[in-house]
């Protein structure tokens, strides 16, 4: 009798963590936890000098050079975790969607279907929608973004993980240039977006991020 009910309960848990599964799936994709009213577009000041940072990661040496520090306050429509030994994955493990402004505001009232993949990120408006509370479909990509964060330490890197979809938070770091080099030669170059009002290829910020606070 105790065997089988050990297995009765055996099998409520897999049911039971089944279904947490799908519910946490719902919930990162809806980031359904918050609307959020009176977020202002992220700050950027230029920097008259900064030394560049040097990483060697996976065969691969690294310069990434701070062009603007940032502070980033927005909330979080969508993530998207990386990971692989070559650039840029093996300096940034996540991407995340941030909204502000109207976007922000009526993350619940409007389906935006938020999605992400390979580096980018999209949504979906009608022009009624947009019209009716942005205020027009060109207003909609400068009140968004998509964010290549690049840990500056172990700690920070942990923070970067835990960062979920309808949270509001505040990043705070560098918009950067990011050039890798292997065998001594260009292998590649990464930079960051400096306007929140492009849009298309190279139109993402990439984030040296040395600090992660959540806004409750």
């Amino acid at each position: 009798m105790r065997r089988f009910i050990m297995r009765r309960l055996t099998v409520y848990f897999i049911i039971f963590g089944s279904l947490l599964s799908f519910a946490l799936i719902f919930i990162e994709k809806a980031g359904f936890r918050n609307a959020i009213s009176g977020l202002i577009i992220p700050q950027q000041t230029a920097l008259e000098s900064a030394e560049p940072i040097r990483w060697s990661r996976s065969g691969y040496d690294i310069v990434i050079q701070p062009k603007y520090a940032y502070t980033l306050e927005g909330l979080v429509t969508h993530t998207k975790d990386y990971d692989g030994d070559t650039p840029p994955n093996n300096i940034s493990p996540k991407d995340i969607a941030v909204a502000w402004g109207k976007v922000a505001e009526y993350n619940k009232k409007i389906d935006f279907k938020w999605s992400q993949n390979n580096r980018f990120a999209y949504n979906e408006i009608s022009n009624s929608d947009a019209d009716k509370y942005l205020g027009g479909a060109s207003h909609a990509g400068a009140q968004f973004s998509n964010n290549h964060l690049i840990p500056a330490n172990s700690d920070v890197a942990k923070e970067v993980d835990m960062i979920r979809s309808g949270d509001h938070i505040i990043i705070e770091g560098y918009l950067v240039n990011t050039t890798f080099y292997r065998e001594g030669k260009v292998y590649s170059r990464w930079n960051s977006s400096t306007t929140r009002y492009d849009s298309g290829d190279h139109a993402c910020e990439i984030i040296y991020v040395t600090n992660v606070k959540w806004v409750v």
